[in-house]
């Protein structure tokens, strides 16, 4: 029990407060979420609009925080990224130790295979020769919104 109180206790010490830059200086959509031992949590996607830089914080859309330590694009170290670039973000938490499942639910592929699942059940009653053109339809008509809400907004640190 007294070893339990005082892990909450040393978490609880170890929170920082970071201030964010008031305006965000784009967004970054995730494809992929790794976990790699002696590197850490690495989020594969794109700048969305904007760029990111090391230093840079990400907000998820549940307001959770997490630091940019690092980038990588076609397999090289950079210090920045812009709009429409795929990177690699190696990623920390603040006050929070963030695991590839944490981030999953902000993937692309969790979010078109909501909208096919959705489009499916709108039109299960057609033809099925059909459906699949509709489906297709309709995902990339919502994937642009849906994009917007599980975007990860860029904001750099105040000092």
């Amino acid at each position: 029990m007294p070893f339990r109180f005082f892990r909450r206790r040393k978490v609880e010490e170890g929170i920082v407060g970071v201030e964010l830059s008031e305006e965000s200086k784009g967004k970054f959509v995730i494809e992929d979420v790794f976990q790699i031992r002696g590197i850490g949590l690495i989020l594969a996607g794109r700048v969305f609009e904007g760029e990111m830089t090391i230093g840079d914080i990400l907000k998820l859309p549940n307001g959770r925080l997490l630091r940019v330590r690092g980038l990588e694009k076609k397999g090289k170290r950079v210090d920045r990224v812009v709009a429409g670039e795929p990177v690699g973000v190696i990623v920390d938490g603040i006050s929070w130790k963030p695991k590839r499942g944490d981030l999953e639910e902000y993937t692309v592929i969790k979010v078109i295979e909501m909208l096919k699942k959705r489009a499916r059940e709108k039109y299960k009653h057609m033809p099925k020769d059909v459906v699949g053109k509709l489906v297709e339809r309709e995902v990339k008509e919502q994937l642009e919104k849906e994009l917007d809400k599980i975007a990860l907004k860029i904001h750099s640190p105040k000092h």
